[in-house]
Order: structure tokens, then C-alpha cells, then sequence
């Protein structure tokens, strides 16, 4: 692989006066993963003159840093040990970089989330249907290419629920903390390769349609345990957990030279996970991120083929 060659790297500091203090955190917070989701945006050249030039973006940033100050602060603790965020306004990291090896054709032909990638990038109508559908019967394919001779084992499918909006009264808009619960579904192996897709589709609509009483409840468990050192793992090999950037703006980030061509995760933490995202570029359309097995992946290429084509 190509290398890239970082020509900067600063820390930007907010161009204004920020509140001090610390922010608490919830137990849905302290119950995240502690850290960031590596992701990249690849943007094509537009003939413009400043095209991403780096002193338009680093004064960006410092007047962005102004109004989401707790970003250009760090974890601390308070007097119990429980984790917040001191808002310092000691800034964020800004890094430039270039490569003579890549085209950006060559990247998004390419791009794998894998670790190599994120150290690459990283510092250290009916076709609306169809499209959607195809993310359903993934949500299916994976598991039965997967499962086919267990069929009597159960596979389970984790995903995560938004509560900004299923909450009484709803999150104020400005709400920057965490507001995703976990759940799941589960099925033996033998129910899901043998049920048409709709069928899985609606088991994991069911588990991703909760509400204020189950998020409620999320939110009082985690208050009766160690949020902070919940035991964190992958997903059996049997199982799935699938992450929907659906309805998130990621795809349209625009920074002045219009929307990228591509957007996507960096790295997959551990096989059996997914993202759902829309695609950039292409209304209604939907794209998958799926790390599997790599003597997984031509049963689930077969599989997802013939779902997709029974759905045309």
C-alpha cells in the first residue's frame, strides 16, 4: 500500500472565548466506547481556486471550536472518579497530508475499512425500494452464509436505538451527549434462512422500534452498575451487529466545495459488523460496510446476490 505524508500537524485552539467548567456525562455516555469512530470523506476537485485550502479549514475549525467548545477540551475526573469533560479549550488536532501515489478513483476503487486504511488517513423510486430492501436482507445474507449447517443455533442481531426523539419531552436540539441504547433480536439460524426477508425485516424493526419506557429502563440499569467498566467484546460468530448511519447527514458534509464522493468507515472493529449509509451522490440509495469471514464471504456473496435479485 501507497503511503501518505503528513506535511502538518497542529493543534487549533477555539478563535474565541469558551465557557470553562466541566461537563457531566450520563450513564449513556459513560457506558460508550471511550473514543472516536475513524471515519474518512474523499471530495473531488471542483477546478476552484482554494480548493480545501489548509488555511481556510485550520480558521474553520477555530471558529467551529467557539461554539462546540467541550471538543477542545479532554476527559478528566471528578471528585467520586466518575469521567467528564474539562472544558479547557487546549484545542484540537489539525494534520495535512499528501500523497504522489493516489488518484482519487484509484482510492474509492480501492477503499477497505481495515487497519491499514485508518493508518493511512487517520492520524496515529423502485430503485429507492430495491436499494433499502438490499440493506434488510444484508441486516439475512450474512447470517445464513454464516449459519447454514447450524441451523438449530441461535444468531442474533445487536443494533442501537436513536432516543432523541422518542423521549417526553424530546431532547432539546442542542442536547451533545450520547442518546443510542443497545438492542437485539435473535432467531435460530434455521428460522432466518428459511423465512422470507420481510420476515427478518420485521423482527429487527420490532427491536429498533422501542421507546421512552425502554430507553427508561436502559438508563436505570446502567445507574445500578459500573457504566464506566461494562464488559466490552465482539460478536459470536453467529451473530451480528449492525450500526444504521441512516438519516445522519455524514453523506452531505459539505465544507464549501460540495458534497463527497465517498464517505465511509475507516476500520471494522471485529467480524460480523456492519454500517448501513446512504451513498453519496445517489438519492435513496443505500451502501453496506460488512466485515466477515474471509471463508464467509462467498457463500454471503451468493446468497446476497440471489435476495437481491428476487427483490428486482
Amino acid at each position: 500500500m501507497a503511503t501518505v505524508d503528513v506535511l502538518t500537524s497542529e493543534v487549533v485552539v477555539p478563535a474565541g472565548e469558551t465557557p470553562a467548567g466541566a461537563v457531566w456525562l450520563s450513564n449513556l455516555d459513560l457506558a460508550a466506547r471511550r473514543g472516536y469512530t475513524p471515519t474518512v470523506f474523499f471530495y473531488r476537485h471542483n477546478g476552484e481556486p482554494g480548493f480545501f485550502a489548509a488555511d481556510a479549514m485550520r480558521d474553520s475549525l477555530a471558529r467551529a471550536l467557539v461554539a462546540f467548545y467541550p471538543v477542545a477540551g479532554r476527559l478528566g475526573l471528578d471528585g467520586d472518579g466518575r469521567v467528564q469533560v474539562d472544558c479547557t479549550g487546549e484545542g484540537a488536532v489539525f494534520a495535512t497530508a499528501r500523497s504522489g501515489h493516489y488518484a482519487l478513483d484509484d482510492l474509492m476503487g480501492e477503499f477497505v475499512p481495515c487497519d491499514e486504511m485508518r493508518d493511512l488517513f487517520v492520524p496515529p423510486g423502485r430503485r429507492r425500494r430495491a436499494a433499502r430492501a438490499a440493506a434488510r436482507c444484508c441486516w439475512c445474507s450474512a447470517r445464513a452464509a454464516r449459519g447454514r449447517c447450524r441451523r438449530r443455533s441461535e444468531t442474533r442481531l445487536h443494533s442501537m436505538i436513536d432516543t432523541r426523539q422518542r423521549l417526553s419531552p424530546p431532547l432539546p436540539p442542542g442536547y451533545f451527549g450520547n442518546a443510542v441504547i443497545r438492542t437485539s433480536t435473535a432467531a435460530t439460524a434455521g428460522e432466518v434462512v428459511s423465512s422470507p426477508v420481510g420476515h427478518a425485516a420485521r423482527r429487527a424493526r420490532a427491536a429498533t422500534s422501542q421507546g421512552e419506557d425502554y430507553a427508561r429502563s436502559v438508563v436505570d440499569y446502567l445507574e445500578g452498575v459500573d457504566a464506566m467498566n461494562l464488559p466490552r467484546s465482539g460478536v459470536s460468530r453467529a451473530d451480528l451487529r449492525a450500526i444504521s448511519w441512516l438519516g445522519m447527514s455524514l453523506a452531505d458534509a459539505d465544507f464549501g466545495w460540495g458534497s463527497p464522493a465517498f464517505m465511509g468507515p475507516a476500520i471494522m472493529y471485529y467480524s460480523g459488523f456492519v454500517y448501513v449509509m446512504n451513498a453519496p451522490g445517489k438519492d435513496g440509495a443505500v451502501a453496506l460496510a460488512l466485515s466477515l469471514e474471509p471463508e464467509s464471504m462467498p457463500e454471503f456473496r451468493k446468497v446476497f446476490a440471489d435476495e437481491v435479485a428476487r427483490l428486482a
